[in-house]
């Protein structure tokens, strides 16, 4: 006999494996665009001009923190706008609530099972087949934790809870794993899993964690205030940089945001050589521009010599004479022949914006990326491996950002988030896009299955992306190593043609580099 959920629950329910949810996202239609400082999102407002924005605004940066705290494959789509309560900032996504904390200017994840408990929701909760909180022994802080995590007796929900992120993600266990009809299902501070035990037509397969949408639950038991709930208009927030920009025929090199208007090798000195180029902002707004350059043997060929960036601010329709020069990041200059091919790379950015480009990358949604980073990913794109990546994490919805790292850290994943140093502002597109495959390469790794934090699964996943980044490091070059213009450009040659030559001497690398990190 089929057996019946409740009507409630069956509504609820992520109808997918829990260490999949990227995938029925990437799957959904791109709905969603960059506003100023944060994005808007018409998934779940009922119409196509109709959503919710998450912004950095005066009530808080919840648009910097969704992303921090894993994005939509982490806390799925606002289902409200930002609303007071509780002397408190929220905003209330499908699978938990953000907390906007002026005094560390951080946004936490609230504990909304407990807030829905303590708004007397029970009965809505017990017919959703949620079981009511337990009451741990009391003692210490340490006892009561201990206590609540010997409560994960079932080990697929503890894996599941582990891998997503543990206490900082879903708070505490707040119940024992309980059947209800075809799953078990556990309850915690800021969720609950399903377990499914029986296949159940139309319901995720035997043997699937899934978790239950909390906010929608929230929602519908009347904790947000009403105006709060309703769908904001997108109208006037779509974000259109290119809107009215217009180039200067006279130019040498015309583009649609901005000109080369002429350029000239110059002679800094008897044995320096630089380019005097005039930039123009083609735009109707404030922008700041970064220019890289780079000498080729003839139009077109790979760069023989490469360079950092140089940046400024443009008024609309300003033009500006910049000098470049090649010094390297250790102060050395290259030999350069002015006889050689002269070719540019640009970047802009609205002044004061914290937008991100979204570009298009042969996914159903664009890839969200650093402005900076433009260039980067145009150039990862042109070669297969950093095409399929690419297309992947923009699937997923991974961003790609610049970040203050360590020092001595190109480059991190964590948190469905991509990482580039802005140590790497010294450096070219090409030495970014090696550090950018092997992020990467994590990233749509852990989309599929969860990154092993320790042991020889970590170990594992870093060779694999060292695999991926020395074979992007190839094609990049068109097969072949770059005669080094730089420190980095020489260590990634070594790396490469280690991954390349010895399989086995890289693994002894990772093992002997990540020994601490994969402990």
């Amino acid at each position: 006999m089929r057996r019946l959920l409740p009507f409630g629950l069956a509504l609820l329910l992520l109808l997918a494996p829990f260490a999949g949810l990227g995938h029925a996202a990437a799957q959904s239609p791109a709905r969603d665009w960059d506003v100023p400082s944060g994005h808007f999102f018409t998934q779940t407002g009922g119409g196509q001009n109709s959503g919710f924005a998450v912004s950095d605004g005066n009530d808080g940066a919840f648009w910097s923190e969704f992303r921090r705290l894993g994005g939509v494959e982490s806390l799925g789509y606002p289902i409200s706008r930002t609303f007071a309560a509780q002397g408190f900032t929220y905003q209330l996504f499908q699978r938990g609530a953000l907390q906007w904390r002026p005094e560390s200017s951080q946004a936490v994840l609230a504990n909304i099972m407990d807030w829905l408990s303590d708004a007397g929701q029970e009965p809505l909760l017990a017919s959703m087949g949620i079981p009511s909180p337990l009451a741990d022994g009391g003692g210490t802080w340490q006892q009561a934790v201990a206590e609540r995590e010997s409560w994960l007796s079932e080990p697929a929900i503890a894996q599941v809870y582990r891998q997503g992120g543990g206490y900082n993600r879903y708070g505490l266990p707040a119940s024992r794993p309980q059947r209800v009809g075809p799953f078990l299902v556990q309850r915690f501070q800021r969720y609950a899993f399903q377990l499914w035990l029986e296949d159940v037509p139309g319901m995720p397969v035997k043997g699937s964690v899934v978790g239950v949408l909390v906010g929608d639950l929230a929602r519908q038991a009347g904790l947000v205030p009403a105006p709060a709930a309703v769908p904001e208009t997108s109208a006037g927030l779509a974000v259109s940089d290119a809107a009215g920009c217009q180039s200067n025929p006279a130019s040498a090199i015309k583009s649609a945001d901005v000109d080369i208007v002429r350029y000239r090798f110059f002679a800094l000195a008897f044995d320096k050589v630089a380019a005097e180029v005039t930039v123009r902002n083609n735009c109707p707004v404030p922008r700041r521009i970064r220019l890289g350059a780079r000498v080729s043997p003839t139009p077109g060929a790979l760069p023989v010599v490469l360079g950092g960036e140089l940046e400024a601010d443009f008024a609309p329709g300003e033009e500006k004479t910049l000098l470049y020069d090649w010094t390297r990041p250790d102060g050395t200059y290259p030999a350069i022949d002015p006889n050689h091919s002269l070719s540019f790379r640009w970047n802009w950015q609205r002044q004061g914006s914290t937008e991100m480009a979204c570009l298009p990358v042969g996914a159903e949604r664009c890839l969200q990326v650093d402005p900076w980073l433009r260039t980067t990913v145009r150039e990862l794109a042109g070669v297969p491996v950093g095409a399929d990546l690419l297309r992947r994490a923009a699937g997923h919805g991974v961003p790609v950002i610049r970040a203050d790292l360590p020092d001595g850290e190109l480059g991190s994943y964590g948190l469905g988030l991509v990482r580039l140093s802005d140590e790497l502002d010294d450096y070219s597109e090409f030495e970014r896009a090696e550090v950018l495959a092997h992020e990467l390469r994590h990233a749509v790794e852990d989309a599929k299955t969860p990154l092993p934090e320790s042991g020889q699964g970590c170990l594992d996943a870093e060779v694999r992306a060292f695999q991926t980044s020395a074979e992007a490091w190839y094609a990049l070059w068109g097969g072949n190593l770059p005669q080094p213009q730089n420190a980095l450009q020489a260590r990634f040659n070594q790396l490469a043609a280690t991954a390349h030559d010895s399989p086995a001497a890289l693994r002894s690398y990772v093992a002997s580099a990540y020994a601490t990190q994969c402990r």
